[in-house]
């Protein structure tokens, strides 16, 4: 009997479901240009939502009714849906969505390891995207970042809120990426900005201050990412020459040539969807006859970029990049007769160097049952420098990473975890000829939330084991030293939010702990050049800081313009700082010999402030796009003591921290060596028609502190720096014109004024150069 009660009762309400069936409204969210389906879009409606799968797709059971829909993702324009939905029915509906062309949304990575709007970052961050990079025609990545405010760039070395000098190529401590892959030369911890496929980039993203809780050591001052650009649905191709001739300089007695320095460059581009394959090609060649004497460059590169969809969750593929040139350098000018600076070359400081440089990167991408992203990521890095003067290097560098996703949508939960393993094995001349193995282990997490539309919320931390294996035994200056194997571990932690007050107003504050272990070439490098001993510290610690910052960024739209204003405080602590520091001087009174080492100079600490712009509109018929932004920063040392002046050629067997820092520097001045107090850059890009006009100006004021054992080479930079005491300003200017359909000319002017300035000592920077470039591009 009960039997029977309990199957009628469900024949009923098996009946009374169906008279109140749901309705279904179901889609797919793709991207508008390339096709691709947009994962974790948000599909809203008044009591609810839902967000796409990995295949783009989304369905919701809902009642009969009227309803509004809004769909987003990060970096796109809106879409809005209104329908009526009757009992039963299913309604099927697609939505293409447009990339959204607002400079606060614009999309970045590096903050967080996944799609953020700029907006929305709990840290510093500045973007220069594709468009920009393009007509700037930068032949190698440097070129371009000096167009941020806050970096500078000397002899290669980036320095982000001067949170770095010039360490004579080793030792950064920001930390370069290619599509969120390491890719500094391990052993220096150097850049090679020739390997960057320019002619294939997406974007670069610049993360100001300390990084090391996502990326490791070597992100303590910041990081560079450099992110490749993709196929798109129609296939694009793009071929471009240039020729450069080098002005006279200002002071006509400095040239030295008879015919005019030139660089001449090609380079091709290509990006195609194929069926499921996503293919991206580049080659680029270039040779430099440079405006420094007996110094230049022939080298060229071929990238080769493939990614492959197995099907809307799965994708794998490999980047190849390959690098093989020659290459003449000096260290310093040659001394002349006014000890005025000079484009000539001191012979005895010329190297020659033939290179050989590549990487694969292979890399596979899926999602779980549960819309989980599991990737897996790796890079060979193989280096071979065949160098003079006892400086040949080569290194192989395996490195390899698993990154875990999960996404709480649309909550708004994001957590980003990873293992990472890295192994690097270097052998040099300049490391006592040997083979050392440098191991990375990191294991990192980061949390971020939004809550209530308008909180952002943000923290993370990275666990870090370094390992170096060196001989037992290193000579430095002809005695024998222990070193042997060195491990260290160590934790970092960051945490930020960005509040949104109002709907274009967004506070940020943050805290991120930052860490450093030394390199192969701080450590172990004994080396000679032009005069100069580097002699080698096996016993050198590692430096570890915290960065604090406190900003703002307002949005704005008037009638035609779309931008923003930033403005931050920050407040940078380096313990145990790590710099190549004047220990002594060797020769005579007439030919002294300035011995450098790589050491712990103690506590350091940089406080400053940043403005920037980046806005775009129209007057009238011409489009505009202005950036720009202004750094001011107070670099010194915690411990400085002038007392350490008063020592003689060497440093007593004892000495504090404050001597050596006072000894070792330039000026009697509490400041740190090599950073610019004040910098500003400005751009403008204005398009009428056919024509494109661009203007970059860059200004840095006086680098006032340098390593004494500079003024002591018999090179004239004493009186360089005491008659050049008002820092540098260049302005570059820059002009395209499409000649007909596909077709454009461009002639640049960069040093327009023709000023003569130095970014190190001993090295004078370009004059006045005129650049003619001849552009073809389908698609």
């Amino acid at each position: 009997m009960r039997l029977l009660r309990f199957i009628s009762l469900m024949i009923f309400l098996a009946c009374f479901s169906s008279t109140h069936a749901q309705s279904i409204f179901r889609g797919k969210v793709f991207d508008a240009e390339t096709g691709e389906p947009l994962i974790g879009a948000t599909i809203l409606f008044e009591n609810g939502g839902t967000t796409s799968n990995p295949e783009g797709s989304f369905e919701l059971s809902l009642p009969a009714g009227a309803y509004s829909i809004q769909i987003g993702y990060v970096g796109y324009q809106e879409a809005f849906y209104d329908f009526l939905l009757k009992e039963g029915q299913v309604v099927e509906e697609n939505f293409s969505l447009q990339r959204s062309t607002s400079l606060l949304e614009a999309v970045t990575v590096s903050s967080g390891k996944y799609e953020r709007e700029l907006k929305e970052v709990t840290v510093s961050m500045e973007v220069l995207p594709q468009k920009f990079l393009e007509q700037l025609n930068a032949t190698s990545a440097d070129d371009a970042l000096s167009n941020i405010s806050g970096v500078t760039v000397a002899d290669g070395q980036a320095n982000v809120r001067g949170g770095s000098g010039w360490s004579y190529g080793a030792g950064s401590r920001v930390l370069l990426l290619i599509d969120d892959i390491p890719a500094l030369q391990q052993d220096a911890a150097f850049p090679n900005w020739d390997d960057i496929p320019m002619e294939n980039i997406g974007q670069i993203e610049n993360l100001k201050g300390a990084g090391s809780a996502l990326y490791g050591s070597a992100a303590m001052n910041g990081v560079i990412n450099i992110r490749s650009a993709y196929a798109k649905s129609d296939p694009y191709t793009q071929l471009s020459t240039h020729y450069r001739v080098y002005d006279t300089p200002q002071d006509t007695s400095k040239k030295w040539w008879d015919e005019f320095p030139f660089e001449t460059s090609v380079r091709l581009a290509h990006r195609q969807k194929l069926n499921d394959w996503d293919l991206t090609a580049g080659a680029f060649y270039l040779s430099r006859n440079s405006f420094r004497q007996n110094t230049g460059t022939d080298y060229g590169r071929i990238n080769l970029n493939g990614r492959y969809h197995f099907s809307d969750k799965n994708q794998a593929g490999v980047n190849v990049n390959f690098n093989a040139g020659k290459s003449r350098s000096a260290f310093y000018w040659k001394l002349d007769d006014c000890k005025c600076g000079s484009y000539e070359s001191d012979s005895t400081t010329l190297s020659v160097t033939e290179r050989v440089r590549y990487t694969i990167d292979p890399f596979f991408q899926t999602y779980d049952k549960d819309q989980n992203r599991h990737r897996f990521t790796g890079r060979f890095y193989g280096i071979n420098n065949e160098s003079g003067n006892d400086q040949s290097n080569s290194s192989s560098m395996l490195y390899g990473e698993y990154q875990f996703q999960k996404r709480w949508e649309p909550k708004g939960i994001v957590l980003s975890a990873g293992l990472v393993q890295q192994a690097t094995f270097s052998k040099s001349e300049l490391y006592s000829d040997t083979t050392f193995t440098l191991l990375n282990t990191g294991i990192y997490a980061q949390l971020e939330a939004e809550v209530f539309d308008r909180l952002n919320l943000s923290a993370g931390g990275r666990f870090e084991r370094n390992s170096i294996k060196a001989p037992n035994e290193i000579l430095v200056e002809d005695v024998l030293t222990m070193a042997g194997t060195r491990r260290e571990s160590k934790p970092v932690f960051r945490t930020g939010i960005n509040y949104s007050i109002a709907s274009a107003t967004f506070i940020r504050a943050s805290i991120g702990q930052g860490y450093r272990y030394p390199t192969l070439a701080e450590g172990y490098i004994s080396t000679s050049a032009g005069g100069l001993n580097i002699i080698p510290n096996p016993a050198l610690e590692s430096e570890t800081g915290v960065t604090l910052e406190l900003g703002i960024k307002q949005g704005f739209k008037i009638k035609s313009w779309d931008g923003y204003l930033d403005a931050a405080l920050f407040d940078s602590k380096y313990q145990n700082m790590m710099e190549f520091t004047l220990i002594k001087i060797t020769g005579s009174l007439l030919s002294p010999t300035p011995v450098f080492q790589a050491r712990n100079v103690g506590d350091t600490q940089i406080r400053g402030m940043e403005f920037s712009l980046g806005s775009q509109g129209s007057v009238g018929p011409i489009d505009l796009t202005l950036s720009g932004g202004i750094t001011l920063i107070d670099p010194v040392f915690k411990e400085f003591d002038l007392t350490g002046k008063e020592f003689g050629i060497s440093l007593p067997e004892d000495p504090t921290d404050a001597q050596v820092n006072a000894y070792s520097s330039s000026s009697s001045k509490n400041v740190l060596k090599y950073r610019h107090k004040t910098t500003t850059t400005a751009n403008l890009l204005a398009s009428w028609k056919w024509i494109t006009l661009g203007i970059n100006h860059r200004y840095g004021s006086r680098m006032d502190a340098i390593d004494t054992g500079f003024l002591l080479l018999p090179v004239g930079i004493f009186d360089y720096r005491e008659n050049h005491d008002d820092g540098y300003q260049v302005l570059d200017l820059r002009t395209d014109f499409k000649l007909k359909k596909g077709i454009s000319l461009g002639l640049h002017v960069e040093n327009l004024f023709n000023y003569e300035y130095s970014l190190r000592p001993g090295l004078l920077e370009a004059p006045r150069s005129f650049l003619f470039r001849l552009t073809w591009q389908k698609g």
